[in-house]
């Protein structure tokens, strides 16, 4: 596992779990974007594995990039973005759960899809932006602590 507190791999002081959360940040809109044009091409199934895939694979990158920043000697230099982005990156997985959790429940109680699509449609929209916003944060995080 020390390969995750070495230099990266996009040619800058970043670690590279940095570099590699950078690049799953930028494609996870892309991958939930093919997940909801499967939902609406009525794709249900394959849209709810997808979701349910990469919402499991990001929480163990983010638990990843934890412990990485845990164990890692990092020298920021702009603290306060830093701290701006982690508490982005909270809000940004507890909204994410929230959708899924519900999603799950009104599943089970037969009221998704039906009753509530259009509350999850407005849910999947609203973490559709946040997922963009991530990659705008992450960009100026990894701009004024490993570029600038």
């Amino acid at each position: 596992m020390d390969f995750i507190l070495e230099r990266g791999f996009l040619g800058t002081n970043a670690p590279f779990f940095i570099d590699f959360s950078i690049i799953i940040s930028i494609v996870l809109p892309i991958i939930m974007g093919s997940a909801i044009f499967l939902a609406k091409r009525e794709f249900i199934k394959a849209h709810i594995i997808i979701q349910f895939t990469i919402f499991v694979v990001a929480t163990l990158i983010l638990a990843l990039d934890i412990f990485s920043l845990i164990n890692a000697d990092l020298n920021l230099t702009n603290t306060l973005i830093s701290y701006i982005y982690m508490v982005y990156i909270l809000i940004f997985y507890i909204v994410w759960y929230r959708i899924i959790y519900f999603a799950i429940e009104d599943s089970k109680r037969r009221a998704l899809p039906g009753l509530y699509s259009k509350m999850h449609k407005k849910s999947g929209i609203v973490i559709a932006i946040l997922a963009i916003l991530n990659i705008v944060i992450g960009a100026v995080f990894y701009y004024l602590n490993f570029i600038y």
